[in-house]
């Protein structure tokens, strides 16, 4: 017999031992039920049946990602050993439901993370007439789940918030998904947009979804919310992530943040816009805007016309004389001097022609003679001029 022939009868052998295994603690416990006068009213059993219900639909599916959104009945009968048959007959009266069924389904509940406070657990199982977990078995329950279950009730963002100010990143989002994960994508979500917990948390929260959450299930509209923030360290961590992360940008959130009254956010805004012309994604027109082109700190302008410049490798867009001429109030030496190599190189090519080549020369006769450039800047300006004249 081969290997592989061993190990199907194998399995075949360990599937009828845990078959004759279920069947005895069946008749087990139902033999002591009877024996101790065991009867639950229906009523009761209904609203416990109601209660596994809706508590299955608290905890998202691992399959979630293919199209089913919970857990099933199917799964919770399979993680304590029942068929989904027979655990729908005990819900619904048509067979016992004995406390050792309670406790089993109570603790799968309690491993998935859906219950969170011994109080709550003890509620439960008493208005079922079944006594609480041992606190060997709680212990038990914890290790599995790998997280503590507290005396009392504590929200989901209580757990997360607590975690953000204790882990890192990186063991952070091995926590995080859906099933089994102790947070979710929603709870970072819902906990990012909660203006009353501190910034760096909130921000931390942003990085942990984004680095746990696969592109194509991110939700469009969370960095959104974000680039509205009222803190201004929010909306510029938010457009570093943006960008580190390649997360696509609406038109209108993205002047929203070219327009900010930050510098600070408008100068990574610049950095994520830049990005997107050099990659054609984006008309450059908006790096031409009047906070952008006439803003007070010169390495803003200086990104926004690098990346014009950049965007324009073959030195013959027809617009983009035109959006180098709204910076022609910038009085910083690397900005000049990047505009008058492009106009030169664009001239050597040929390319210098009709407005475009009428729009340069008055821009380089402004920077020759209006004693703002530095000396080396103004000997290649009036180069350039003379150069163009002569070719008239």
């Amino acid at each position: 017999m081969d290997l592989e022939a061993e190990l199907n009868s194998l399995r075949r052998d360990i599937e009828q031992l845990r078959a004759e295994v279920y069947e005895l603690r069946r008749c087990c416990e139902q033999h002591n039920a009877s024996r101790h006068g065991f009867q639950r009213s229906a009523d009761r059993l209904a609203i416990f049946a109601e209660f596994v219900k809706t508590q299955l639909k608290t905890i998202p599916s691992e399959e979630s990602r293919r199209g089913r959104r919970y857990r099933t009945h199917a799964e919770l009968a399979e993680a304590i050993g029942l068929s989904n048959a027979t655990l729908s007959r005990k819900l619904h009266g048509k067979e016992p439901l004995l406390p050792a069924d309670v406790k089993r389904i109570v603790r799968q509940l309690l491993i998935w993370g859906c219950l969170d406070s011994r109080l709550r657990v003890r509620q439960i199982l008493s208005e079922m007439g079944v006594e609480d977990f041992t606190p060997a078995e709680y212990q038990e329950i914890e290790h599995i789940r790998g997280y503590e279950i507290y005396p009392y009730a504590r929200s989901k963002l209580d757990r997360l918030r607590d975690d953000l100010s204790s882990q890192q990143i990186a063991e952070l989002v091995q926590r995080v998904g859906y099933g089994d994960g102790q947070h979710t994508p929603d709870t970072l979500i819902t906990f990012m947009r909660e203006r009353k917990e501190y910034p760096q948390l909130r921000m931390m929260a942003l990085e942990v979804y984004l680095r746990a959450t696969p592109p194509t299930q991110r939700r469009a509209d969370v960095c959104s919310v974000l680039l509205h923030d009222f803190d201004a360290s929010v909306r510029k961590f938010t457009v570093q992530m943006m960008r580190e992360y390649q997360v696509p940008i609406a038109e209108d959130d993205l002047l929203h943040v070219l327009n900010d009254s930050h510098q600070d956010v408008v100068l990574n805004a610049v950095k994520l816009a830049g990005d997107f012309v050099r990659a054609q994604r984006i008309d450059p027109v908006y790096l031409t805007i009047p906070n952008i082109a006439n803003h007070r700190y010169w390495l803003i302008r200086w990104l926004a016309i690098e990346a014009i410049t950049d965007a324009d490798a073959e030195y013959n867009k027809p617009e983009t004389i035109t959006l180098l001429q709204a910076f022609a109030g910038s009085k910083y030496w690397k900005s000049r001097k990047r505009i008058i190599e492009y106009i030169g190189e664009r001239y050597r090519r040929g390319n210098l022609v009709g407005d475009d080549y009428h729009i340069a020369l008055a821009l380089l006769d402004q920077w020759a003679t209006d004693g703002q450039s530095s000396p080396e800047n103004t000997k290649r300006a009036r180069t350039m001029v003379a150069l163009l004249r002569s070719a008239s």
